[in-house]
This record gives structure tokens, C-alpha cells and sequence, in this order.
């Protein structure tokens, strides 16, 4: 015992803790309350109708707990809640953030607390957010909306969105998409976001997008106003939806434009509060505040692999950008300001390949537009897929419509007015470029409808003119003159006069043709014509001969050329001594614009092939027929081909025949002759009027004579005294320079 006292160590007593203040206390006893408060509040029975309001902080920590993991999609669910308690006039409690709205205002319905069930953070394919997530932002942005959208269906919804670019631009943003959108979408490449993970890696992402499509530059020629940038725009949003980090260059021709492109994109992402349209609803995480960023870009809010830009807009007049791309989307990269020459269209062929030179491996390229010029960068593109078999490049062209075979003929600029409707097969957006619109565009510029809306590449002039005749179709037109007998036929007769009878001058031809139905169509038939290297007085007997041959001919058109009045004179003199009435002269000016001469040719095709021309069976009709066969339209008349017969017909053709098929109305006949018969009477006068003024230098005819006179002449009385003729009438001077020798007054 002794030694174990003195082994021992004294015990030393603990320090006293220092007393607290009064201050320090009340400090210590609130801050536990405090935590007491919030640790009830944080409870996940909390009432559903507390007024308690989390902080920001402790908000999105309770959406933490719930699985949210995504900070963004944290931040889209947070403020989601917060307008909804607001629209709804619910406090954003705690309950709130824990259970969602959907559950929140079943609990008021209920008055009763109705949790949210536990939701697993797992994986859903097709997917970049985890369940969880997906769950709190289908509650916080649609179901409240949409109570009849289940949350499997917000799913679906989305899987098709982002596989089918004409679902989501027709059902979920509203597009007035048609058939021609839908055959795009199955053309361009479809995206499938299964096999993506949802923490992909830029080799994965890439590895992804090479697998989507073997083919990896597409072109797409369509008319305009058929909405292919606007879809365009939706195919590009479907890829951004399964990519977020995707390196997107849009290329327009200029820099005004580039921005309006890069603007368009943007505009579906970015939101206005209080309007939020279905897509952003659906797909709440993509959403960016209006007027973020710079208006040339935009950076995908979803992106994580951090690349140096998302989506960035350019020009074909900038300078080349050193920026790699995914996916270059060229929406009309060229115009009519750069296809004017070929220095402009290898200049703009040029950029356009320098711009490719920043493409990744894997990336694709798609252009859209219309043609500009024949030689044009899509012209060289389709070039190049249609002679390189192992080429990377395919294309569609469609035009605003298909025309019936039978009616191609009609597709240039000359016959493109007398496009009927029932010439055409197929319309390619018909609820929006329907015939009446077309009908108008057409008639504003058929050279620019052929290539804007048909997607008919521009071909040198000369090719549109060159006229060609076919011998079997010429001859399946001709018929016996007797076929061309008719009661409401109308008569007329053209000039084409020559000024030589030199041995290989140009002849001289008077034509004579019929306006009357031909298979219920008004069509024109040739029934005379007389040709050769005629003298002056020797054309003007000609034509008084065919006048007297043709009696009815109602009128005669030539051209205004050097000497036509003393030619109408002349004739109307020679008709007078024959006593045969002259139809009325119609004169037309010269048309003195490039190839006037192929274009009025050009115009006899349409009408000859659809049976609006004939011929009739006569000795003259081989030697017309050689002519129209020989005529091209571009080389010039000599000694081998002529084409006088071709401009004879083509006077008649475009005085008298109506521009478009048409068919002839149903006429009564004794009404038709009752016309005619009062029509000619008309003309007699007139013709009578023309004559005595031609004779006797006035425009009416002599007074009638005084009775006395008339009974002396019934008497047979002479006359006091013969009167004298004039001597050295200028008149009769004038007939016998003119006339042909021999010829008796």
C-alpha cells in the first residue's frame, strides 16, 4: 500500500471552460432553433400549403435529392417551378421543390399531402438526361399544362422529335409541312440517339455521327417558296437535340444574310417570358435567355465537351474562317450577284471548296438552292455525282410541278404563257404553290419561273431558239383542202415581200389561212400560198389574183417595211380596174429586237404539234414543208434554205391564232351566218368607201342625181354635151408605171 502511494500520479482536475456571455447564449440558443426550423421544413412531409419559402440554394438542393444532377437542368426546373407557383398563385414552398407541381396541386385538391413518389436516377436511351431529370422537367414545364400528356408520352415525343425532323416541325412547331417535306426527311440522313451515351467523349461523338450516314454531301435543287430552308432549319435542330456539342457552319451568300440565318436558329431556343412555345416546352433544357451571346453564334446550353463554338453563321463574301466543322449547311451560297460571268462562278466554286477544307472527317455537308447560270456551282456539283460513280455526293431537284410528256415542248421561255393547267402530271406543294400562284409568277417572267420554280438550269440563248420542224409530225397535219370547208371559217392573207429576183434572193409569198375548229380546237389552216422572185407590178397582180381566188379574205397583214402605203395603193388601184373588193390592210411595225425572226418561228412548234396548225394538200404544199424542215432559226437564209413560207405563216399564226389551246365554243349556225352575212356587208361598204376614194380623191361617195336627170336617162336623151377626160391624168400615169406591160386600162 505504502508503495503504491508513492508510485501513484496525482490526478490533475479538468480547466474550467470559460463562463459564456449573456450575448454568446442567445446567440447559441437561436442558432439551434434555427436549424431546428429548417430541419422540420426540409422534412419531405411538409405541409403542402406552407408558406415557408426555401432559398435559391436550398431549392435547387432539394431538387438535388431528388436526382437532378445536370446543374443547367437544375437551374431550367428551378425557374420552371417558380412561374408555375406563380401562375397557379401557390406559394413555391418546400413542398414544392421536393414534390413538384403536379403533386403539389393534387394535395390542394386533396387537402391532403400527396409526396412524390421516389423517381430512380437511371439511364433512359436516347437520352443525355438521366430520368430523374427528365421527370422534373416534364412536371415543371408540361404536365401542369398538359394534363393529358403522360409522362410516357413526353418521352415518345421526344425519341421522335429527334429521329424525324417532319414530326417535330409539323406536330411540335406548328410547320405547314406537306408530302415533299416528308420525302426530304427520308433523303437527308436520320439521326438515331441510342447509341450515343449520354457523357459521350468528342471520340464518341464523332465515332456517332460517322455511323449516321454513308453518304456524306447532299444536294437539294427546289422552287422557291417551298419552304426548304425553313425546313432545313428543322433538320438541323433534330441533329442539335441528340448532339448538343455538334460544331454547326451555316453559310449563306452574304454577311446580312449569314445573320438573319444564325438568327432563325436562335430564334427556337430562345426564350420570351410568358410564351414559351411546344418545342421549348418539351425540350426545356435547350432553352437560352433572348438576346444571349453574340448574334453570329450560338453555344447549345446541353453542350459539355466545351469545343472552341456550338453553331456559328458565315458568308460566302468573309473571309475563310479557320474553324472546323461537323456540319456545313449552305442555304443559296450563290445568286444571280455571283453567277454573271465565269470569273464569278469559278470565284464562287472556288470559296465554296475552301470552305469543305474545314469539314471533320466525319462531317456533312448539305446545300440547297436554284439554279443561277448553266455552269453554276450546282450545275458542276451535280456534274460531279453523276460522272464519278464512287463520288460521296447525291441530289434531288424538285421542280414546282411535273408537266405531262406530251407538253414538255412547252418548257421554254417563248411557250411557257401557253402552260395550261391540264398540262400539268404533279404539284410538288400544291397547298401552297398552287396553279393560280404559279400561273401569275409565270406570267411576271417565264425565264425566271424556269429556273426559280422549275429548277431549269439557264442555257445560252441561241439553244432555247433553235427551231426544229419534225417531217412526221409536219405531215400528219395536212389534209385535202376540202376538209377545210366551214360556215363560221374566217379568211385572212399575208404578205412576206422580197426586194430581189436575184438568182438566190429570198422569194416572195402571199399566204392564205382559215381560223376555224379543227377537233374542237381553234386552229389555222393554210389552203393557198404562192411563191416566187416576183417584180414589183408583178407581186401586185399576184396578190389582186388571190384576192379575186379567196373573195372572203377579211383582211391582208404585212409588215410596215420600206414602201408598204404605195403597195397597198397599187394594189387597191389593180383591184379597182378588176372591179374586185380589197379587204382592209393591217399593218405591223417591224419587230426589230435579236432573233425577232427564230422567235416568231419558234412560236409555230407548239401549235403545229398539238393540232392547232394544219396544211392543206396542194402543188405549193412540198416546197412549204421544205422550208419549215430546213429552218433552225439560227443559220441565215441562202441559197439552200429559205424562209419565207415559215414568215408568212408565222404573220398569220400570231394575228390570228390565240396564244393557248383552247376549245372552240359551241356556235349556232344560223346566228353564225346572220353575223358573217352583216359582217360582210360592212366590209363591202367600207371596201366601196376605199375604192371611189382611190379614184376620185374623196373619202364619200357622188350625191345622188336630180330626178330630172334620172328621167332623161330612162328616155335614153342624150346628154347636152359628153364631158372631156382630163387630160393627162396623174393617176393613170401612176397605174401604167406600176402595172405589168401589156396590162390594159
Amino acid at each position: 500500500m505504502a508503495n503504491e502511494t508513492e508510485n501513484s500520479v496525482p490526478v490533475q482536475a479538468a480547466p474550467e471552460k470559460p463562463a459564456r456571455s449573456a450575448e454568446e447564449k442567445e446567440r447559441v440558443r437561436k442558432a439551434v432553433a434555427e436549424h431546428r426550423k429548417r430541419k422540420r421544413e426540409l422534412d419531405t412531409n411538409a405541409r403542402y400549403d406552407g408558406t415557408n419559402e426555401p432559398t435559391k440554394p436550398e431549392a435547387k438542393r432539394l431538387l438535388e435529392l431528388r436526382g437532378l444532377k445536370n446543374r443547367h437542368v437544375i437551374d431550367i426546373v428551378y425557374d420552371c417551378l417558380i412561374n408555375a407557383a406563380a401562375e397557379n398563385k401557390i406559394s413555391p414552398n418546400y413542398f414544392l421543390f421536393t414534390n413538384g407541381i403536379v403533386q403539389t396541386l393534387r394535395s390542394y385538391e386533396a387537402k391532403k399531402a400527396q409526396p412524390l413518389p421516389e423517381i430512380a436516377a437511371e439511364v433512359v436511351p436516347g437520352e443525355l438526361l438521366n430520368r430523374a431529370e427528365l421527370f422534373a422537367s416534364y412536371d415543371a414545364s408540361v404536365a401542369w399544362l398538359e394534363p393529358e400528356t403522360t409522362f410516357t408520352d413526353y418521352l415518345d415525343i421526344r425519341q421522335k422529335s429527334k429521329r424525324n425532323c417532319f414530326y417535330l416541325g409539323k406536330e411540335i412547331l406548328g410547320k405547314d409541312f406537306a408530302e415533299c417535306h416528308r420525302v426530304w426527311t427520308d433523303f437527308f440522313p436520320k439521326f438515331n440517339p441510342d447509341t450515343l451515351p449520354p457523357n459521350y467523349t468528342q471520340k464518341q461523338a464523332i465515332a456517332w455521327l460517322n455511323e449516321q450516314s454513308e453518304l456524306k454531301n447532299f444536294l437539294l435543287l427546289a422552287s422557291r417558296s417551298s419552304f426548304k430552308s425553313s425546313w432545313s432549319h428543322i433538320w438541323l435542330l433534330s441533329l442539335i437535340l441528340c448532339l448538343p456539342d455538334v460544331r454547326v457552319l451555316l453559310v449563306s451568300e452574304t454577311r446580312p444574310l449569314a445573320k438573319d440565318f444564325i438568327g432563325v436558329i436562335r430564334s427556337y431556343f430562345e426564350t420570351i417570358p410568358g410564351q414559351k412555345t411546344r418545342f421549348q416546352k418539351f425540350f426545356a433544357e435547350f432553352t437560352i435567355p433572348m438576346d444571349s451571346g453574340s448574334v453570329l453564334s450560338l453555344d447549345c446550353p446541353m453542350a459539355h465537351l466545351r469545343l472552341p463554338q456550338s453553331i456559328e453563321s458565315t458568308s460566302m463574301d468573309s473571309a475563310v474562317a479557320g474553324r472546323r466543322f461537323d456540319i456545313g449547311l449552305f442555304d443559296d451560297p450563290i445568286s444571280n450577284m455571283s453567277c454573271g460571268n465565269d470569273v464569278q462562278i469559278q470565284a464562287s466554286h472556288n470559296k465554296f471548296l475552301a470552305l469543305l477544307k474545314l469539314r471533320e472527317t466525319s462531317g456533312i455537308v448539305c446545300v440547297l438552292g436554284t439554279p443561277w447560270a448553266e455552269n453554276d456551282l450546282y450545275s458542276r456539283l451535280i456534274t460531279q455525282a453523276d460522272e464519278n460513280q464512287d463520288s460521296s455526293w447525291t441530289y434531288r431537284i424538285d421542280p414546282a410541278f411535273i408537266v405531262k410528256p406530251e407538253a414538255r415542248k412547252k418548257l421554254t421561255p417563248i411557250f411557257l404563257p401557253t402552260l395550261v393547267e391540264s398540262d400539268i402530271e404533279s404539284f410538288l406543294f400544291p397547298e401552297r404553290l398552287n396553279w393560280k400562284f404559279l400561273r401569275q409568277e409565270i406570267s411576271n417572267s417565264p425565264s425566271f419561273f424556269m429556273s426559280q420554280n422549275l429548277v431549269i438550269f439557264p442555257r445560252d440563248a441561241d439553244s432555247d431558239l433553235r427551231v426544229t420542224f419534225e417531217e412526221t409530225v409536219f405531215r400528219a397535219h395536212i389534209r385535202p383542202i376540202g376538209s377545210f370547208d366551214s360556215s363560221v371559217a374566217q379568211t385572212y392573207m399575208s404578205i412576206d415581200r422580197a426586194w430581189s429576183i436575184s438568182k438566190y434572193a429570198d422569194y416572195s409569198c402571199i399566204m392564205v389561212g382559215r381560223i376555224l375548229p379543227i377537233e374542237n380546237k381553234t386552229a389555222l389552216a393554210i389552203v393557198d400560198c404562192s411563191m416566187e422572185r416576183w417584180k414589183e407590178s408583178e407581186l401586185i397582180l399576184n396578190i389582186v389574183k388571190m384576192i379575186e381566188k379567196h373573195p372572203t379574205i377579211r383582211a391582208i397583214i404585212m409588215e410596215k417595211d420600206k414602201g408598204w402605203e404605195e403597195l397597198r395603193l397599187a394594189v387597191h388601184l389593180a383591184a379597182t380596174l378588176r372591179g374586185i373588193a380589197v379587204p382592209n390592210f393591217i399593218v405591223k411595225p417591224i419587230d426589230i429586237t435579236p432573233r425577232a425572226k427564230a422567235i416568231r418561228a419558234k412560236r409555230l412548234e407548239q401549235p403545229l404539234s398539238d393540232g392547232r396548225l394544219w396544211f392543206a394538200s396542194a402543188s405549193w404544199t412540198d416546197s412549204v414543208m421544205e422550208q419549215f424542215l430546213r429552218f433552225d432559226g439560227v443559220t441565215n437564209s441562202n441559197k439552200t434554205r429559205k424562209d419565207d413560207s415559215v414568215d408568212c405563216v408565222g404573220i398569220l399564226v400570231a394575228h390570228c391564232l390565240p396564244k393557248t389551246v383552247e376549245e372552240m365554243p359551241v356556235v349556232d349556225p344560223a346566228k353564225q351566218k346572220e353575223r358573217d352575212e352583216e359582217a360582210e356587208r360592212e366590209a363591202n361598204r367600207e371596201r366601196l368607201q376605199m375604192h371611189h376614194a382611190a379614184m376620185f380623191g374623196t373619202a364619200s361617195l357622188p350625191p345622188a342625181v336630180l330626178a330630172s336627170e334620172w328621167a332623161r336617162q330612162q328616155r335614153g336623151e342624150p346628154q347636152d354635151k359628153a364631158p372631156e377626160e382630163p387630160k393627162g391624168d396623174p393617176r393613170k400615169q401612176m397605174l401604167l408605171k406600176i402595172l405589168p406591160p401589156g396590162f390594159r386600162l
